[in-house]
């Protein structure tokens, strides 16, 4: 195998991972396998003398001349070694089963966002979005003050990488300077507007500039508005894509932050916002404007998960009542809202996230973890100590402190928590938690200390191992911060296989400065790789949200993507640790999934498994499950109809059939959807 002179500049023996700075590498649109007669041979293309690979219009740089990659994939390098950006590396161990490393792709290296300015201390956002249909994930980022000498504009960086390399590129006329009067965007997320899969962005922008480009179509949500709607002034930074109507499609939340102009708590630019998809578009709902859904706190996050099992999709709302952890004010705290049962006059109950004043705080970021032996809890990052909420409970029961992960300060500081990202990152079967914690702006320049991020591994028994230096993560210093005098203040992380190589990438976002890329080390034990999923669901739609994993025999289904994160859309993909097991879908429909050891994606297409035939006399639901109890309920009357069997899968109901949608329910749970 031809290597390269590369492996001198690795510390294995010291950082167990390479760290270089700031290298890139041109991967075009090239997936063929490099020959050994190929690797290293030099490119008539680039300069004569290259100083690094992002210099080379194509190829690596090596001895100050653009040659062929000596690698495009972990297959092609020794089985004791991986393809480390062109190049062929030895592979090592780590001890605590996992390992990360910097990476520094150029164009992503050098967003630049100002770390003051616009609102409150939220920092600057981003999405994963699938924007030119190629099936890897592209990645936009906002920028605080986007006009600011130095500092970048919004921009959408497409994907270019190959395995081992991260690369991005600006897209043609999606990085351009914004105008003076211009809105200023805040945050994005990734959308499926036809339930087909492909994905359009949605930016939103301050002046509540909500916009979703589909094709020639151009969707401005804030026109759905009267001029004079107190509500235009929202600040949105949260949004989720959830069929809010049962009707088939997906319908869009949005959750409105405080910012520095803002008066009274109970402004109604606060209240969040619902729209629902039309066939020519969207319309605001107006059964939303009402209680328990018009919100009077500051929403960072909002995320979707059916807590209790029903079948109905409930809304987790994350609010930031800027106090500690128990301290009460004007503010509206977080909750859940409960998706009502569909024979009930309402749409949702709230429940607050702890009772009291403990139900107070600046609630930052929401993950679901299966916390062993325990079942699910919601880990919500906050003003000091972290939760960590058994909703199955009632009242909910906080375990944050009696299972260690709280971490409330550093040193003398108190930390604030923000970004939340879950996954088994050991492959030991159990969930484990990724929070990131910056200080608010008082506090960016200060000590180090103020700032620090953590990987909590979950061991049997729900112990947790607290690490961060030790696995990889960096330091805290003014080396990604936005000038010399800060300290970097990490916010949201983003969690992806951005360079198809089976192994995590994770982006971090921050009050001001670059985004921070790392990437999972491929270790010597023989692991295979990871898999990316694309689910498609066809009974109820669902993106980037509302699936459930399973792996390889597990019987319990982890919901490690529901969106919650502060100014982030997260990746609509999901990610499987041993590439084999199940999916279940928002309906309840389990398919199996089977990555043979690659590294996918791998797309899980959701089979039109429900059937329902209807007369003035009968209706027949014909099912692909096995269930014991089949009933329908016809939209507007309160009286559940059983179903009687009369075949394999085959149920019927004779009798007066109403010209009514109606909704499944099958052994107790529902499938949230009308049909016609």
């Amino acid at each position: 195998m031809l290597r390269s002179r590369f492996l001198l500049h690795c510390l294995f023996l010291i950082l167990g991972a390479c760290t270089v700075p700031s290298p890139s590498v041109d991967a075009g649109a090239v997936d063929a396998s490099i020959t050994a007669q190929d690797a290293g041979k030099p490119i008539d293309s680039g300069p004569e003398i290259c100083r690094r690979d992002g210099e080379c219009v194509e190829g690596i740089c090596e001895d100050r001349v653009c040659v062929e990659p000596f690698c495009r994939s972990h297959g092609e390098c020794e089985e004791d070694e991986r393809c480390f950006q062109g190049r062929c590396v030895d592979r090592v161990s780590a001890v605590w089963g996992f390992r990360l490393e910097r990476r520094y792709p150029e164009a992503i290296a050098s967003h630049r966002s100002e770390a003051m300015g616009m609102s409150m201390g939220y920092g600057f956002g981003g999405a994963l979005v699938d924007h030119d249909g190629d099936g890897d994930l592209d990645l936009y980022l906002t920028s605080r003050v986007p006009d600011a000498e130095g500092f970048s504009p919004p921009c959408l960086y497409t994907n270019q990488s190959v395995a081992g390399s991260l690369d991005f590129r600006p897209t043609p006329g999606e990085c351009e300077p914004l105008g003076p009067e211009a809105d200023i965007p805040l945050s994005a997320m990734a959308f499926d507007l036809g339930g087909d899969g492909s994905h359009e962005l949605l930016v939103l922008a301050t002046g509540l500039s909500l916009t979703l480009r589909d094709g020639d179509r151009v969707h401005r949500l804030h026109d759905l508005l009267e001029a004079d709607d107190p509500r235009r002034a929202c600040t949105p930074g949260a949004a989720l894509a959830t069929d809010l109507n049962f009707d088939g499609l997906l319908d869009l939340a949005v959750g409105c932050q405080a910012n520095r102009g803002m008066g009274s708590p109970t402004s109604p630019a606060l209240q969040n916002l619902f729209f629902r998809q039309t066939e020519s578009g969207f319309a605001l709902m107006p059964e939303f404007a009402a209680e328990p859904m018009v919100d009077g706190g500051s929403t960072l996050g909002l995320a979707q998960r059916d807590l209790n099992d029903d079948g109905l999709p409930d809304l987790l709302v994350i609010n930031d009542t800027g106090t500690p952890h128990g301290s009460r004010n004007q503010n509206l705290p977080g909750y859940v809202l409960y998706r009502c049962d569909p024979r009930d006059e309402c749409l949702y109950t709230r429940t607050f996230f702890a009772t009291g004043d403990d139900a107070w705080g600046s609630l930052m970021g929401v993950g679901s973890l299966q916390l062993d032996g325990l079942g699910e809890h919601l880990v919500i990052t906050d003003q000091g100590s972290k939760r960590l909420i058994d909703m199955s409970q009632s009242p909910p029961v906080d375990r944050a402190d009696e299972y260690g992960i709280a971490l409330p300060q550093s040193g003398a500081h108190i930390l604030y928590s923000w970004g939340v990202v879950v996954d088994d990152f050991d492959r030991d079967g159990l969930d484990d938690v990724l929070i990131s914690q910056g200080a608010v702006p008082e506090g960016a320049a200060g000590s180090p200390l103020a700032h620090y991020d953590a990987l909590m591994l979950q061991r049997p028994g729900a112990e947790f191992v607290v690490l961060s230096e030790e696995i990889g993560l960096s330091a805290h210093d003014s080396l990604d911060a936005a000038n010399e005098e800060d300290v970097y203040a990490p916010r949201a992380v983003m969690k992806a296989d951005l360079d198809g190589d089976g192994y995590l990438d994770l982006v971090e976002l921050a009050l001001g400065g670059v985004p921070r890329v790392y990437a999972e080390v491929p270790l010597a034990d023989g692991r295979p790789p990871r898999c990316t999923i694309i689910p498609k669901a066809r009974i109820v739609p669902a993106f980037g949200a509302g699936i459930g994993l399973a792996e390889q025999d597990q019987e319990v289904f982890h919901y490690r993507e529901i969106q919650g994160q502060l100014r982030a859309g997260m990746s609509p993909w999901l990610i499987s640790a041993s590439g084999r097991g199940r999916l279940r879908f928002p309906s309840g429909f389990i398919a199996p999934f089977d990555c043979a050891g690659g590294q996918g994606p791998v797309v899980v297409q959701e089979p039109d498994w429900l059937r329902i035939d209807r007369s003035a006399d009968r209706i027949t639901v014909t099912t692909q499950g096995e269930n014991d109890l089949v009933e329908v309920l016809f939209q507007g009357r309160d009286d559940l109809r059983v179903l009687q069997p009369t075949g394999p899968g085959e149920w019927q109901s004779s009798g007066e059939i109403p010209a009514l949608p109606v909704m499944v329910r099958l052994d107790g749970r529902w499938v949230p959807r009308w049909f016609d």
